[in-house]
């Protein structure tokens, strides 16, 4: 947005937001949690955070305006790709830290927490296999786990932990329920690492 839309502390007028908090309350964001929006202004190139990626073509819908910042090429969303695989890592370990702590919703925050890291790092991993990183990117997550052969553990895991997502976000969120789906994605992303760690050519792209 233009910085004159927003107050002198940098954020929308308080009457303005309680207006679109009231039109929000009317939608149902189910099997979603909520919604989330961020305001960044159009000076300064949109103002973005440093670990946020620019807009990959076909991956978004312009419903007014135009972008404030030029889209990523394919060349930089595939070092991005790389830059998140080489998180995995992290991304598998940190569930465990997380069974560590109780309470204030943790456990269910530790799931959602946990799908933020298995779609980009499936995404990430198939656009690189693939080197059609605009492509894969602009797929919805049914047709990419299409693109994952059902008989073969990769296709299975992540078809499993899907379902699992899917169950535990749509009914009544228990113990047992969220420690299957924290297991279901960290299987998914431990078969990916140790995909990546077999093949020659990934082992090499890590280590740069």
């Amino acid at each position: 947005m233009r910085g004159e839309a927003l107050s002198f502390y940098g954020e929308l007028p308080l009457e303005i937001g309680q207006a679109i908090q009231e039109d929000l309350s009317r939608i149902d964001p189910a099997p979603f949690q909520y919604f989330q929006t961020y305001i960044l202004t159009v000076e300064a190139g949109g103002n973005r955070p440093d670990d946020w990626s620019r807009p990959i073509p076909g991956t978004y819908h312009m419903l007014a305006g135009k972008l404030p910042a030029q889209e990523m090429s394919e060349t930089e969303t595939l070092e991005k790709c790389r830059a998140t695989l080489k998180r995995l890592p992290k991304a598998i370990s940190e569930p465990a830290e997380d069974m560590l702590h109780h309470g204030d919703g943790r456990l269910e925050r530790s799931v959602r927490f946990l799908c933020t890291s298995v779609w980009p790092i499936l995404y990430s991993y198939l656009s690189i296999e693939t080197g059609q990183p605009f492509a894969i990117w602009g797929l919805p997550k049914d047709k990419v786990l299409a693109l994952l052969p059902e008989n073969q553990a990769l296709g299975q895991a992540i078809r499993h932990f899907h379902q699992q997502v899917s169950s535990y976000f749509s009914q009544s969120h228990t113990t047992r329920a969220a420690l299957q789906t924290i297991s279901a994605g960290v299987h998914f992303l431990q078969l990916i690492d140790e995909r990546l760690r077999t093949q020659p050519t990934w082992t090499q792209q890590r280590e740069n």
